[in-house]
């Protein structure tokens, strides 16, 4: 019950931190750490605890988002391509073809392609886009050993035997079966997005000003770390924080569900 609490109020934090409005107050540039000012703020006076919510927040949606998209990508690239184990064989070699380059070279180069002159949304829409398909290839061989070791289970013969549909197959009888065991790795996926994205903004080809993701916030750190080293020490830390929490809190939490759920079947 406390999680289910704790989890519903910090989905509320996040939703209620994309809509948070910053003022700009000019009176307050640079304000080191204080106890009216905890966190500081930045070159425009804006307090530096509200970007970092706004931007964790985001951040965090924009992860989600880009991991929902990638799973149903991987899904249906699964649909028609175990229908033919040839076709299944050749893009399993285009996918390692693919990833002969790192993930993150082929995000930098998605963006410097198609994103030098685009505006704020439809940067949001190309990066979320740039991430699905950056992360595609992994999810896809992940889902694809996860369901071929199902996929010649007693009630997946049963369900083909009265003629079941492939996709009612996949969608009601194999995505039950392995979905406990695909969240800790699903969370990961995640974190690796967060931090696709953080690096991508960090480096210019992500998203930019006036938009706020927690990469910005550390490339701006970057640029006034001689004179306010707190914009990057605190942005930094926090995403640490975030990242040490997930690790050692919510992902044990989630295999020790895993582990409870192959004990009762």
């Amino acid at each position: 019950m406390v999680k289910k609490i704790i989890s519903l109020l910090t989905f509320f934090l996040l939703i209620i931190g994309l809509f948070l409005e910053i003022p700009i107050r000019l009176d307050y540039v640079f304000e080191s750490p204080s106890l009216n000012n905890p966190l500081g703020s930045d070159d425009l006076g804006r307090s530096l605890f509200m970007l970092i919510w706004q931007g964790l927040s985001f951040s965090i949606m924009l992860s989600a988002v880009a991991l929902f998209l990638a799973f149903g990508l991987a899904l249906i690239f699964i649909y028609f391509i175990f229908s033919s184990l040839k076709r299944d064989l050749w893009f399993t070699r285009l996918i390692e073809a693919y990833e002969a380059l790192p993930s993150l070279v082929w995000g930098a180069l998605f963006m410097g392609l198609f994103g030098v002159s685009a505006s704020d949304f439809s940067r949001v829409v190309l990066v979320i886009i740039v991430l699905s398909l950056v992360q595609l290839p992994g999810l896809y061989k992940m889902l694809r050993a996860f369901i071929l070791s199902e996929q010649f289970s007693f009630f997946i013969d049963g369900a083909k035997g009265i003629g079941a549909h492939p996709v009612r197959i996949l969608i009601k009888h194999i995505l039950p079966q392995i979905i406990y065991s695909l969240s800790p790795l699903l969370v990961q996926r995640g974190m690796g997005l967060f931090l696709a994205e953080s690096f991508l903004s960090f480096i210019g080809y992500g998203l930019r000003p006036p938009l706020v993701s927690m990469g910005l916030l550390l490339q701006r750190g970057w640029y006034y770390y001689s004179s306010a080293p707190y914009l990057l020490i605190i942005p930094g830390a926090v995403v640490s924080f975030v990242f040490y929490i997930m690790r050692t809190k919510l992902i044990p939490s989630l295999q020790g569900g895993v582990k409870a759920q192959e004990t009762d079947q």
